[in-house]
């Protein structure tokens, strides 16, 4: 009789251990649903958003938490005073590039209404409102024009056209700078920084800071990287490289090819798999969908 009792009351503490355990999943399973159902309660949110100062070539980039149903944001986009732009479309993000330039000291005002959709079905619940100013248009040159002819070594400037006489330094390098050019928004500044042996590395100055660092480490191995180029987003480089190091085949060495360098995590590889193919100067297309290389 004892060991029949002591087996009922392990039985009952089971299944006091089984309702506990059927309690917590299901009070996980209706937390998870009352978060879900509030995510679609919140709708899609903007994760990026527009400088308030700009060049006047920018192009303006909206990221939303998820991508969008293209008709439904363009057809409630506005922007005033009214602008032909061109409007291109990478996973979330939406680009808007003028046609023209941007007018300086012009304030601008760019709406999206609520209601537009995502893939998903999940709506834009609040209209977006943003303004923004595009600022006069600066020079950046290289300077001074031959080194040959002065002691200072070559670097690039900066200048704005109605002040011409107020010159900036932006780099400061003891061998002469050989190439660059700034980034599409106007923020940012790549160039090619010469070593010693002949190489070469890029680089990367944020124009207002001053702040730099560096995109490549062709030098340790040999390499000589230069002539950057922006894509027209302004997250990718497409620049040559061509490699001194001895050790490579004569076929290989002291020709241009042409790479890609990642700016989210400075990965960069060749453009192409092929060796054999070289790239000369590389360009973009202005939809940053082809590149242009002499072979």
């Amino acid at each position: 009789r004892w060991a029949k009792l002591r087996s009922y009351d392990s039985v009952r503490r089971l299944d006091a251990l089984d309702r506990g355990v059927l309690i917590a999943i299901v009070t996980l399973i209706l937390a998870l649903i009352a978060v879900i159902a509030r995510g679609d309660q919140a709708g899609v949110l903007v994760t990026a958003l527009i400088p308030e100062r700009v060049s006047v070539t920018a192009v303006l980039r909206l990221t939303f938490s998820e991508p969008m149903d293209v008709q439904s944001v363009e057809s409630r986009l506005r922007l005033e005073p009214e602008t032909e732009v061109r409007l291109t479309w990478s996973r979330a993000t939406l680009s808007i590039a003028p046609l023209s330039a941007w007018l300086p000291e012009v304030t601008y005002t760019l709406s999206l209404e609520a209601g537009a959709r995502s893939q998903s079905g999940r709506l834009i619940l609040a209209p977006l409102e943003q303004t923004f100013v595009p600022r006069p248009p600066r020079v950046i040159y290289l300077a001074p024009a031959s080194s040959t002819d002065s002691f200072q070594a070559t670097n690039v400037w900066l200048v704005a056209p109605d002040q011409p006489f107020a010159t900036r330094q932006l780099t400061r390098s003891s061998l002469n700078v050989e190439s660059f050019q700034p980034s599409p928004d106007g923020e940012w500044l790549a160039y090619a920084q010469p070593r010693q042996g002949g190489t070469a590395d890029l680089y990367l100055l944020e124009i207002e800071s001053g702040e730099t660092r560096p995109l490549t480490n062709c030098a340790p191995v040999l390499a000589r990287c230069t002539a950057p180029e922006w894509s027209p987003d302004g997250t990718r480089l497409i620049y040559e490289r061509t490699e001194l190091d001895p050790a490579f085949d004569w076929y290989d060495r002291d020709v241009p090819r042409a790479w890609l360098l990642n700016l989210r995590d400075l990965a960069t590889a060749p453009l192409l798999s092929d060796t054999s193919r070289l790239g000369g100067t590389p360009k973009w297309s202005p939809d940053g969908r082809q590149i242009a290389a002499y072979d």
